[in-house]
């Protein structure tokens, strides 16, 4: 039984960590990459050694630590870096993937959006005219927008 544990904690390390490195590479945060490679090997010595004389309890908690292990690898992932780099942006990426989601709204930001390549040639979208600007003034701001919008085509 305790192997069984041990092979499903390692396998959710394992995967967890492999997991948060693929984010960390594609995010072009290499400090935390390489920090997450030293977990990687560690737990994938562990699961090796205990992983290949497994019985049938042990092989379930093997397969069952990975899922798990990658769901939560994803969203550990964009709690930690949403929070830091789209509050220091300004921008309004983490509206588009909140509670902003109609249709004139999501319209109104893509048409003001600037993709912009950073220091790391990664690129991202900010918007100049929500630029430092906390969710309900972003939403009061585009709501004023649409409706300006709506008034002055009613005109036409």
């Amino acid at each position: 039984m305790a192997t069984t544990l041990i092979l499903f904690v390692s396998t959710f390390v394992l995967v967890f960590a492999l997991g948060f490195q693929s984010l960390n590479v594609n995010g072009g945060h290499e400090k935390t990459a390489a920090a997450t490679s030293l977990v990687i090997g560690s737990t994938q010595m562990i699961a090796l050694q205990l992983g290949h004389n497994a019985n049938w309890l042990e092989t379930i908690g093997y397969l069952s630590g990975g899922p798990l292990g990658i769901v939560c690898s994803m969203r550990f992932h964009r709690y930690l870096f949403r929070h830091k780099s789209h509050q220091q942006k300004g921008d309004a990426l983490t509206l588009l993937h909140s509670d902003i989601v109609d249709a004139n709204r999501y319209r109104y930001l893509l048409k003001h959006a600037k993709w912009v390549v950073d220091h790391n040639n990664l690129g991202h979208w900010e918007f100049p005219q929500l630029h430092g600007m906390n969710k309900p003034a972003i939403n009061d701001c585009i709501d004023q927008n649409i409706k300006a919008n709506a008034a002055a085509e009613t005109s036409d």
